[in-house]
């Protein structure tokens, strides 16, 4: 009885075992992965199917087979590479994640991505590696494609920073051009002022008092003299057209500060448009390089040509005030307006002109308008900029 009751236990656990080695066989047979028992020789002992597929083998008992001893070797682990997978286990216990380079039956490289660990034999000693093997071929092409893509990218990235380079480099050399022609353009302007100030503004006063000298050696009552005071009266005009003419090129009272050129410029405005302009300055006037102090005397200047031209205004404002912040002044009139929107994209070159004299003098410009509700020109200069040369 004793002997029948340990030969059903030993039947049983025969049967246990057998339905273990089934259950571990079909998994390994059915595994996606190539499964694999490597020795330290570079032989496998064990290969699923997964596996010789993996390696472009029919069968996973080609793997497995004593290689022939004319034909060339077909294991896919070189010697060396055998010996550096087993000192990796002898140092960690396991390799993970480990990507390999191997090739397939017909020579074509792949990639596998190798997860393994030891199998120790009866004597201690590390007799197998029991490896399982992914195909990563499509995920290190992507990534290499990716890699690729992004080394692509980074040049594009490098070479449109060193465009942006060259451009703002060119904006900067041109707006130094810009800057240094519009400095040649008031410097002539105020030469020609000056030269028709004093060369044909002398010589209109020199006929002035030449004519009167005439006329009171004249009989009253003639002819003559009624001619001669419309000669008079003619060159008197002449000097006035003249002293318009140096004042609109280069206005005197701008050699006295910013705020009674502002000045003269609102009253030269009502007495030509009779439109009335209303100048106040608060604070103490800016003292301003003459650069600063002419650009900021052009745009209040064009701004008012537009109102005269454009605004069918009853009233206009000009206000100059120096603060901490900086300086800022300022055009409104109550006429018609405009849509600041389409006039910007537009072609309005006495905007597109004041907004590059700003930009010149690191100045702000704000425009601000709409139908039927006047128009505020605001320009706002930090006194802390640098100056233009």
């Amino acid at each position: 009885m004793r002997i029948n009751y340990m030969a059903d236990r030993l039947r049983a656990s025969t049967l246990r075992l057998q339905e273990s080695e089934r259950k571990y066989r079909s998994i390994v047979e059915n595994a996606v992965e190539g499964i694999f028992l490597l020795d330290q020789a570079g032989d496998l002992a064990e290969a699923n199917p997964a596996m010789a597929q993996l390696l472009g083998y029919d069968n996973a008992g080609d793997l497995t087979a004593p290689a022939e001893s004319d034909g060339p070797p077909k294991w896919p682990f070189s010697p060396s590479l055998t010996e550096t997978l087993f000192e990796t286990l002898k140092a960690h216990g396991e390799i993970r994640g480990l990507e390999l380079q191997l090739s397939r039956l017909d020579g074509t490289p792949i990639w596998v991505q190798l997860n393994a660990r030891g199998l120790i034999g009866n004597d201690g000693s590390l007799r197998y590696l029991e490896g399982l093997l992914t195909d990563v071929t499509a995920r290190k092409h992507a990534l290499e494609d990716l890699q690729l893509q992004r080394d692509r990218l980074a040049l594009e990235v490098s070479e449109r920073k060193w465009t942006e380079l060259e451009l703002l480099a060119s904006r900067e050399r041109l707006q130094q051009l810009s800057a240094r022609q519009e400095a040649i353009r008031e410097e002539e302007r105020k030469s020609i002022a000056m030269e028709i100030h004093d060369e044909l503004g002398q010589l209109l006063t020199a006929l002035k008092m030449d004519l009167s000298l005439m006329s009171m050696q004249l009989p009253t009552g003639t002819p003559v003299i009624q001619k001669a005071e419309e000669m008079r009266e003619l060159i008197e005009q002449t000097i006035r057209i003249v002293r318009n003419v140096v004042s609109h090129l280069r206005p005197t009272a701008l050699n006295y500060g910013l705020a009674s050129a502002l000045e003269w410029l609102a009253a030269d405005f009502s007495r030509h448009t009779e439109i009335p302009c209303r100048f106040q300055s608060t604070h103490p006037e800016p003292n301003l390089p003459d650069p600063r102090a002419t650009a900021i005397f052009r745009i209040v200047q064009e701004s008012l040509t537009n109102v005269a031209r454009h605004a069918r205004a009853s009233q206009v404002d000009v206000t100059l005030a120096n603060t901490e912040a900086g300086i800022e002044v300022a055009v409104r009139d109550n006429g018609q307006g405009f849509d600041a929107v389409s006039v910007r994209s537009g072609y309005s070159y006495g905007l597109h002109g004041m907004a590059e004299r700003a930009r010149l003098i690191h100045a702000e410009l704000q425009i601000h308008s709409k139908p039927d509700r006047g128009t505020v020109i605001r320009l706002r200069l930090r006194e802390s900029s640098d100056n233009p040369q």
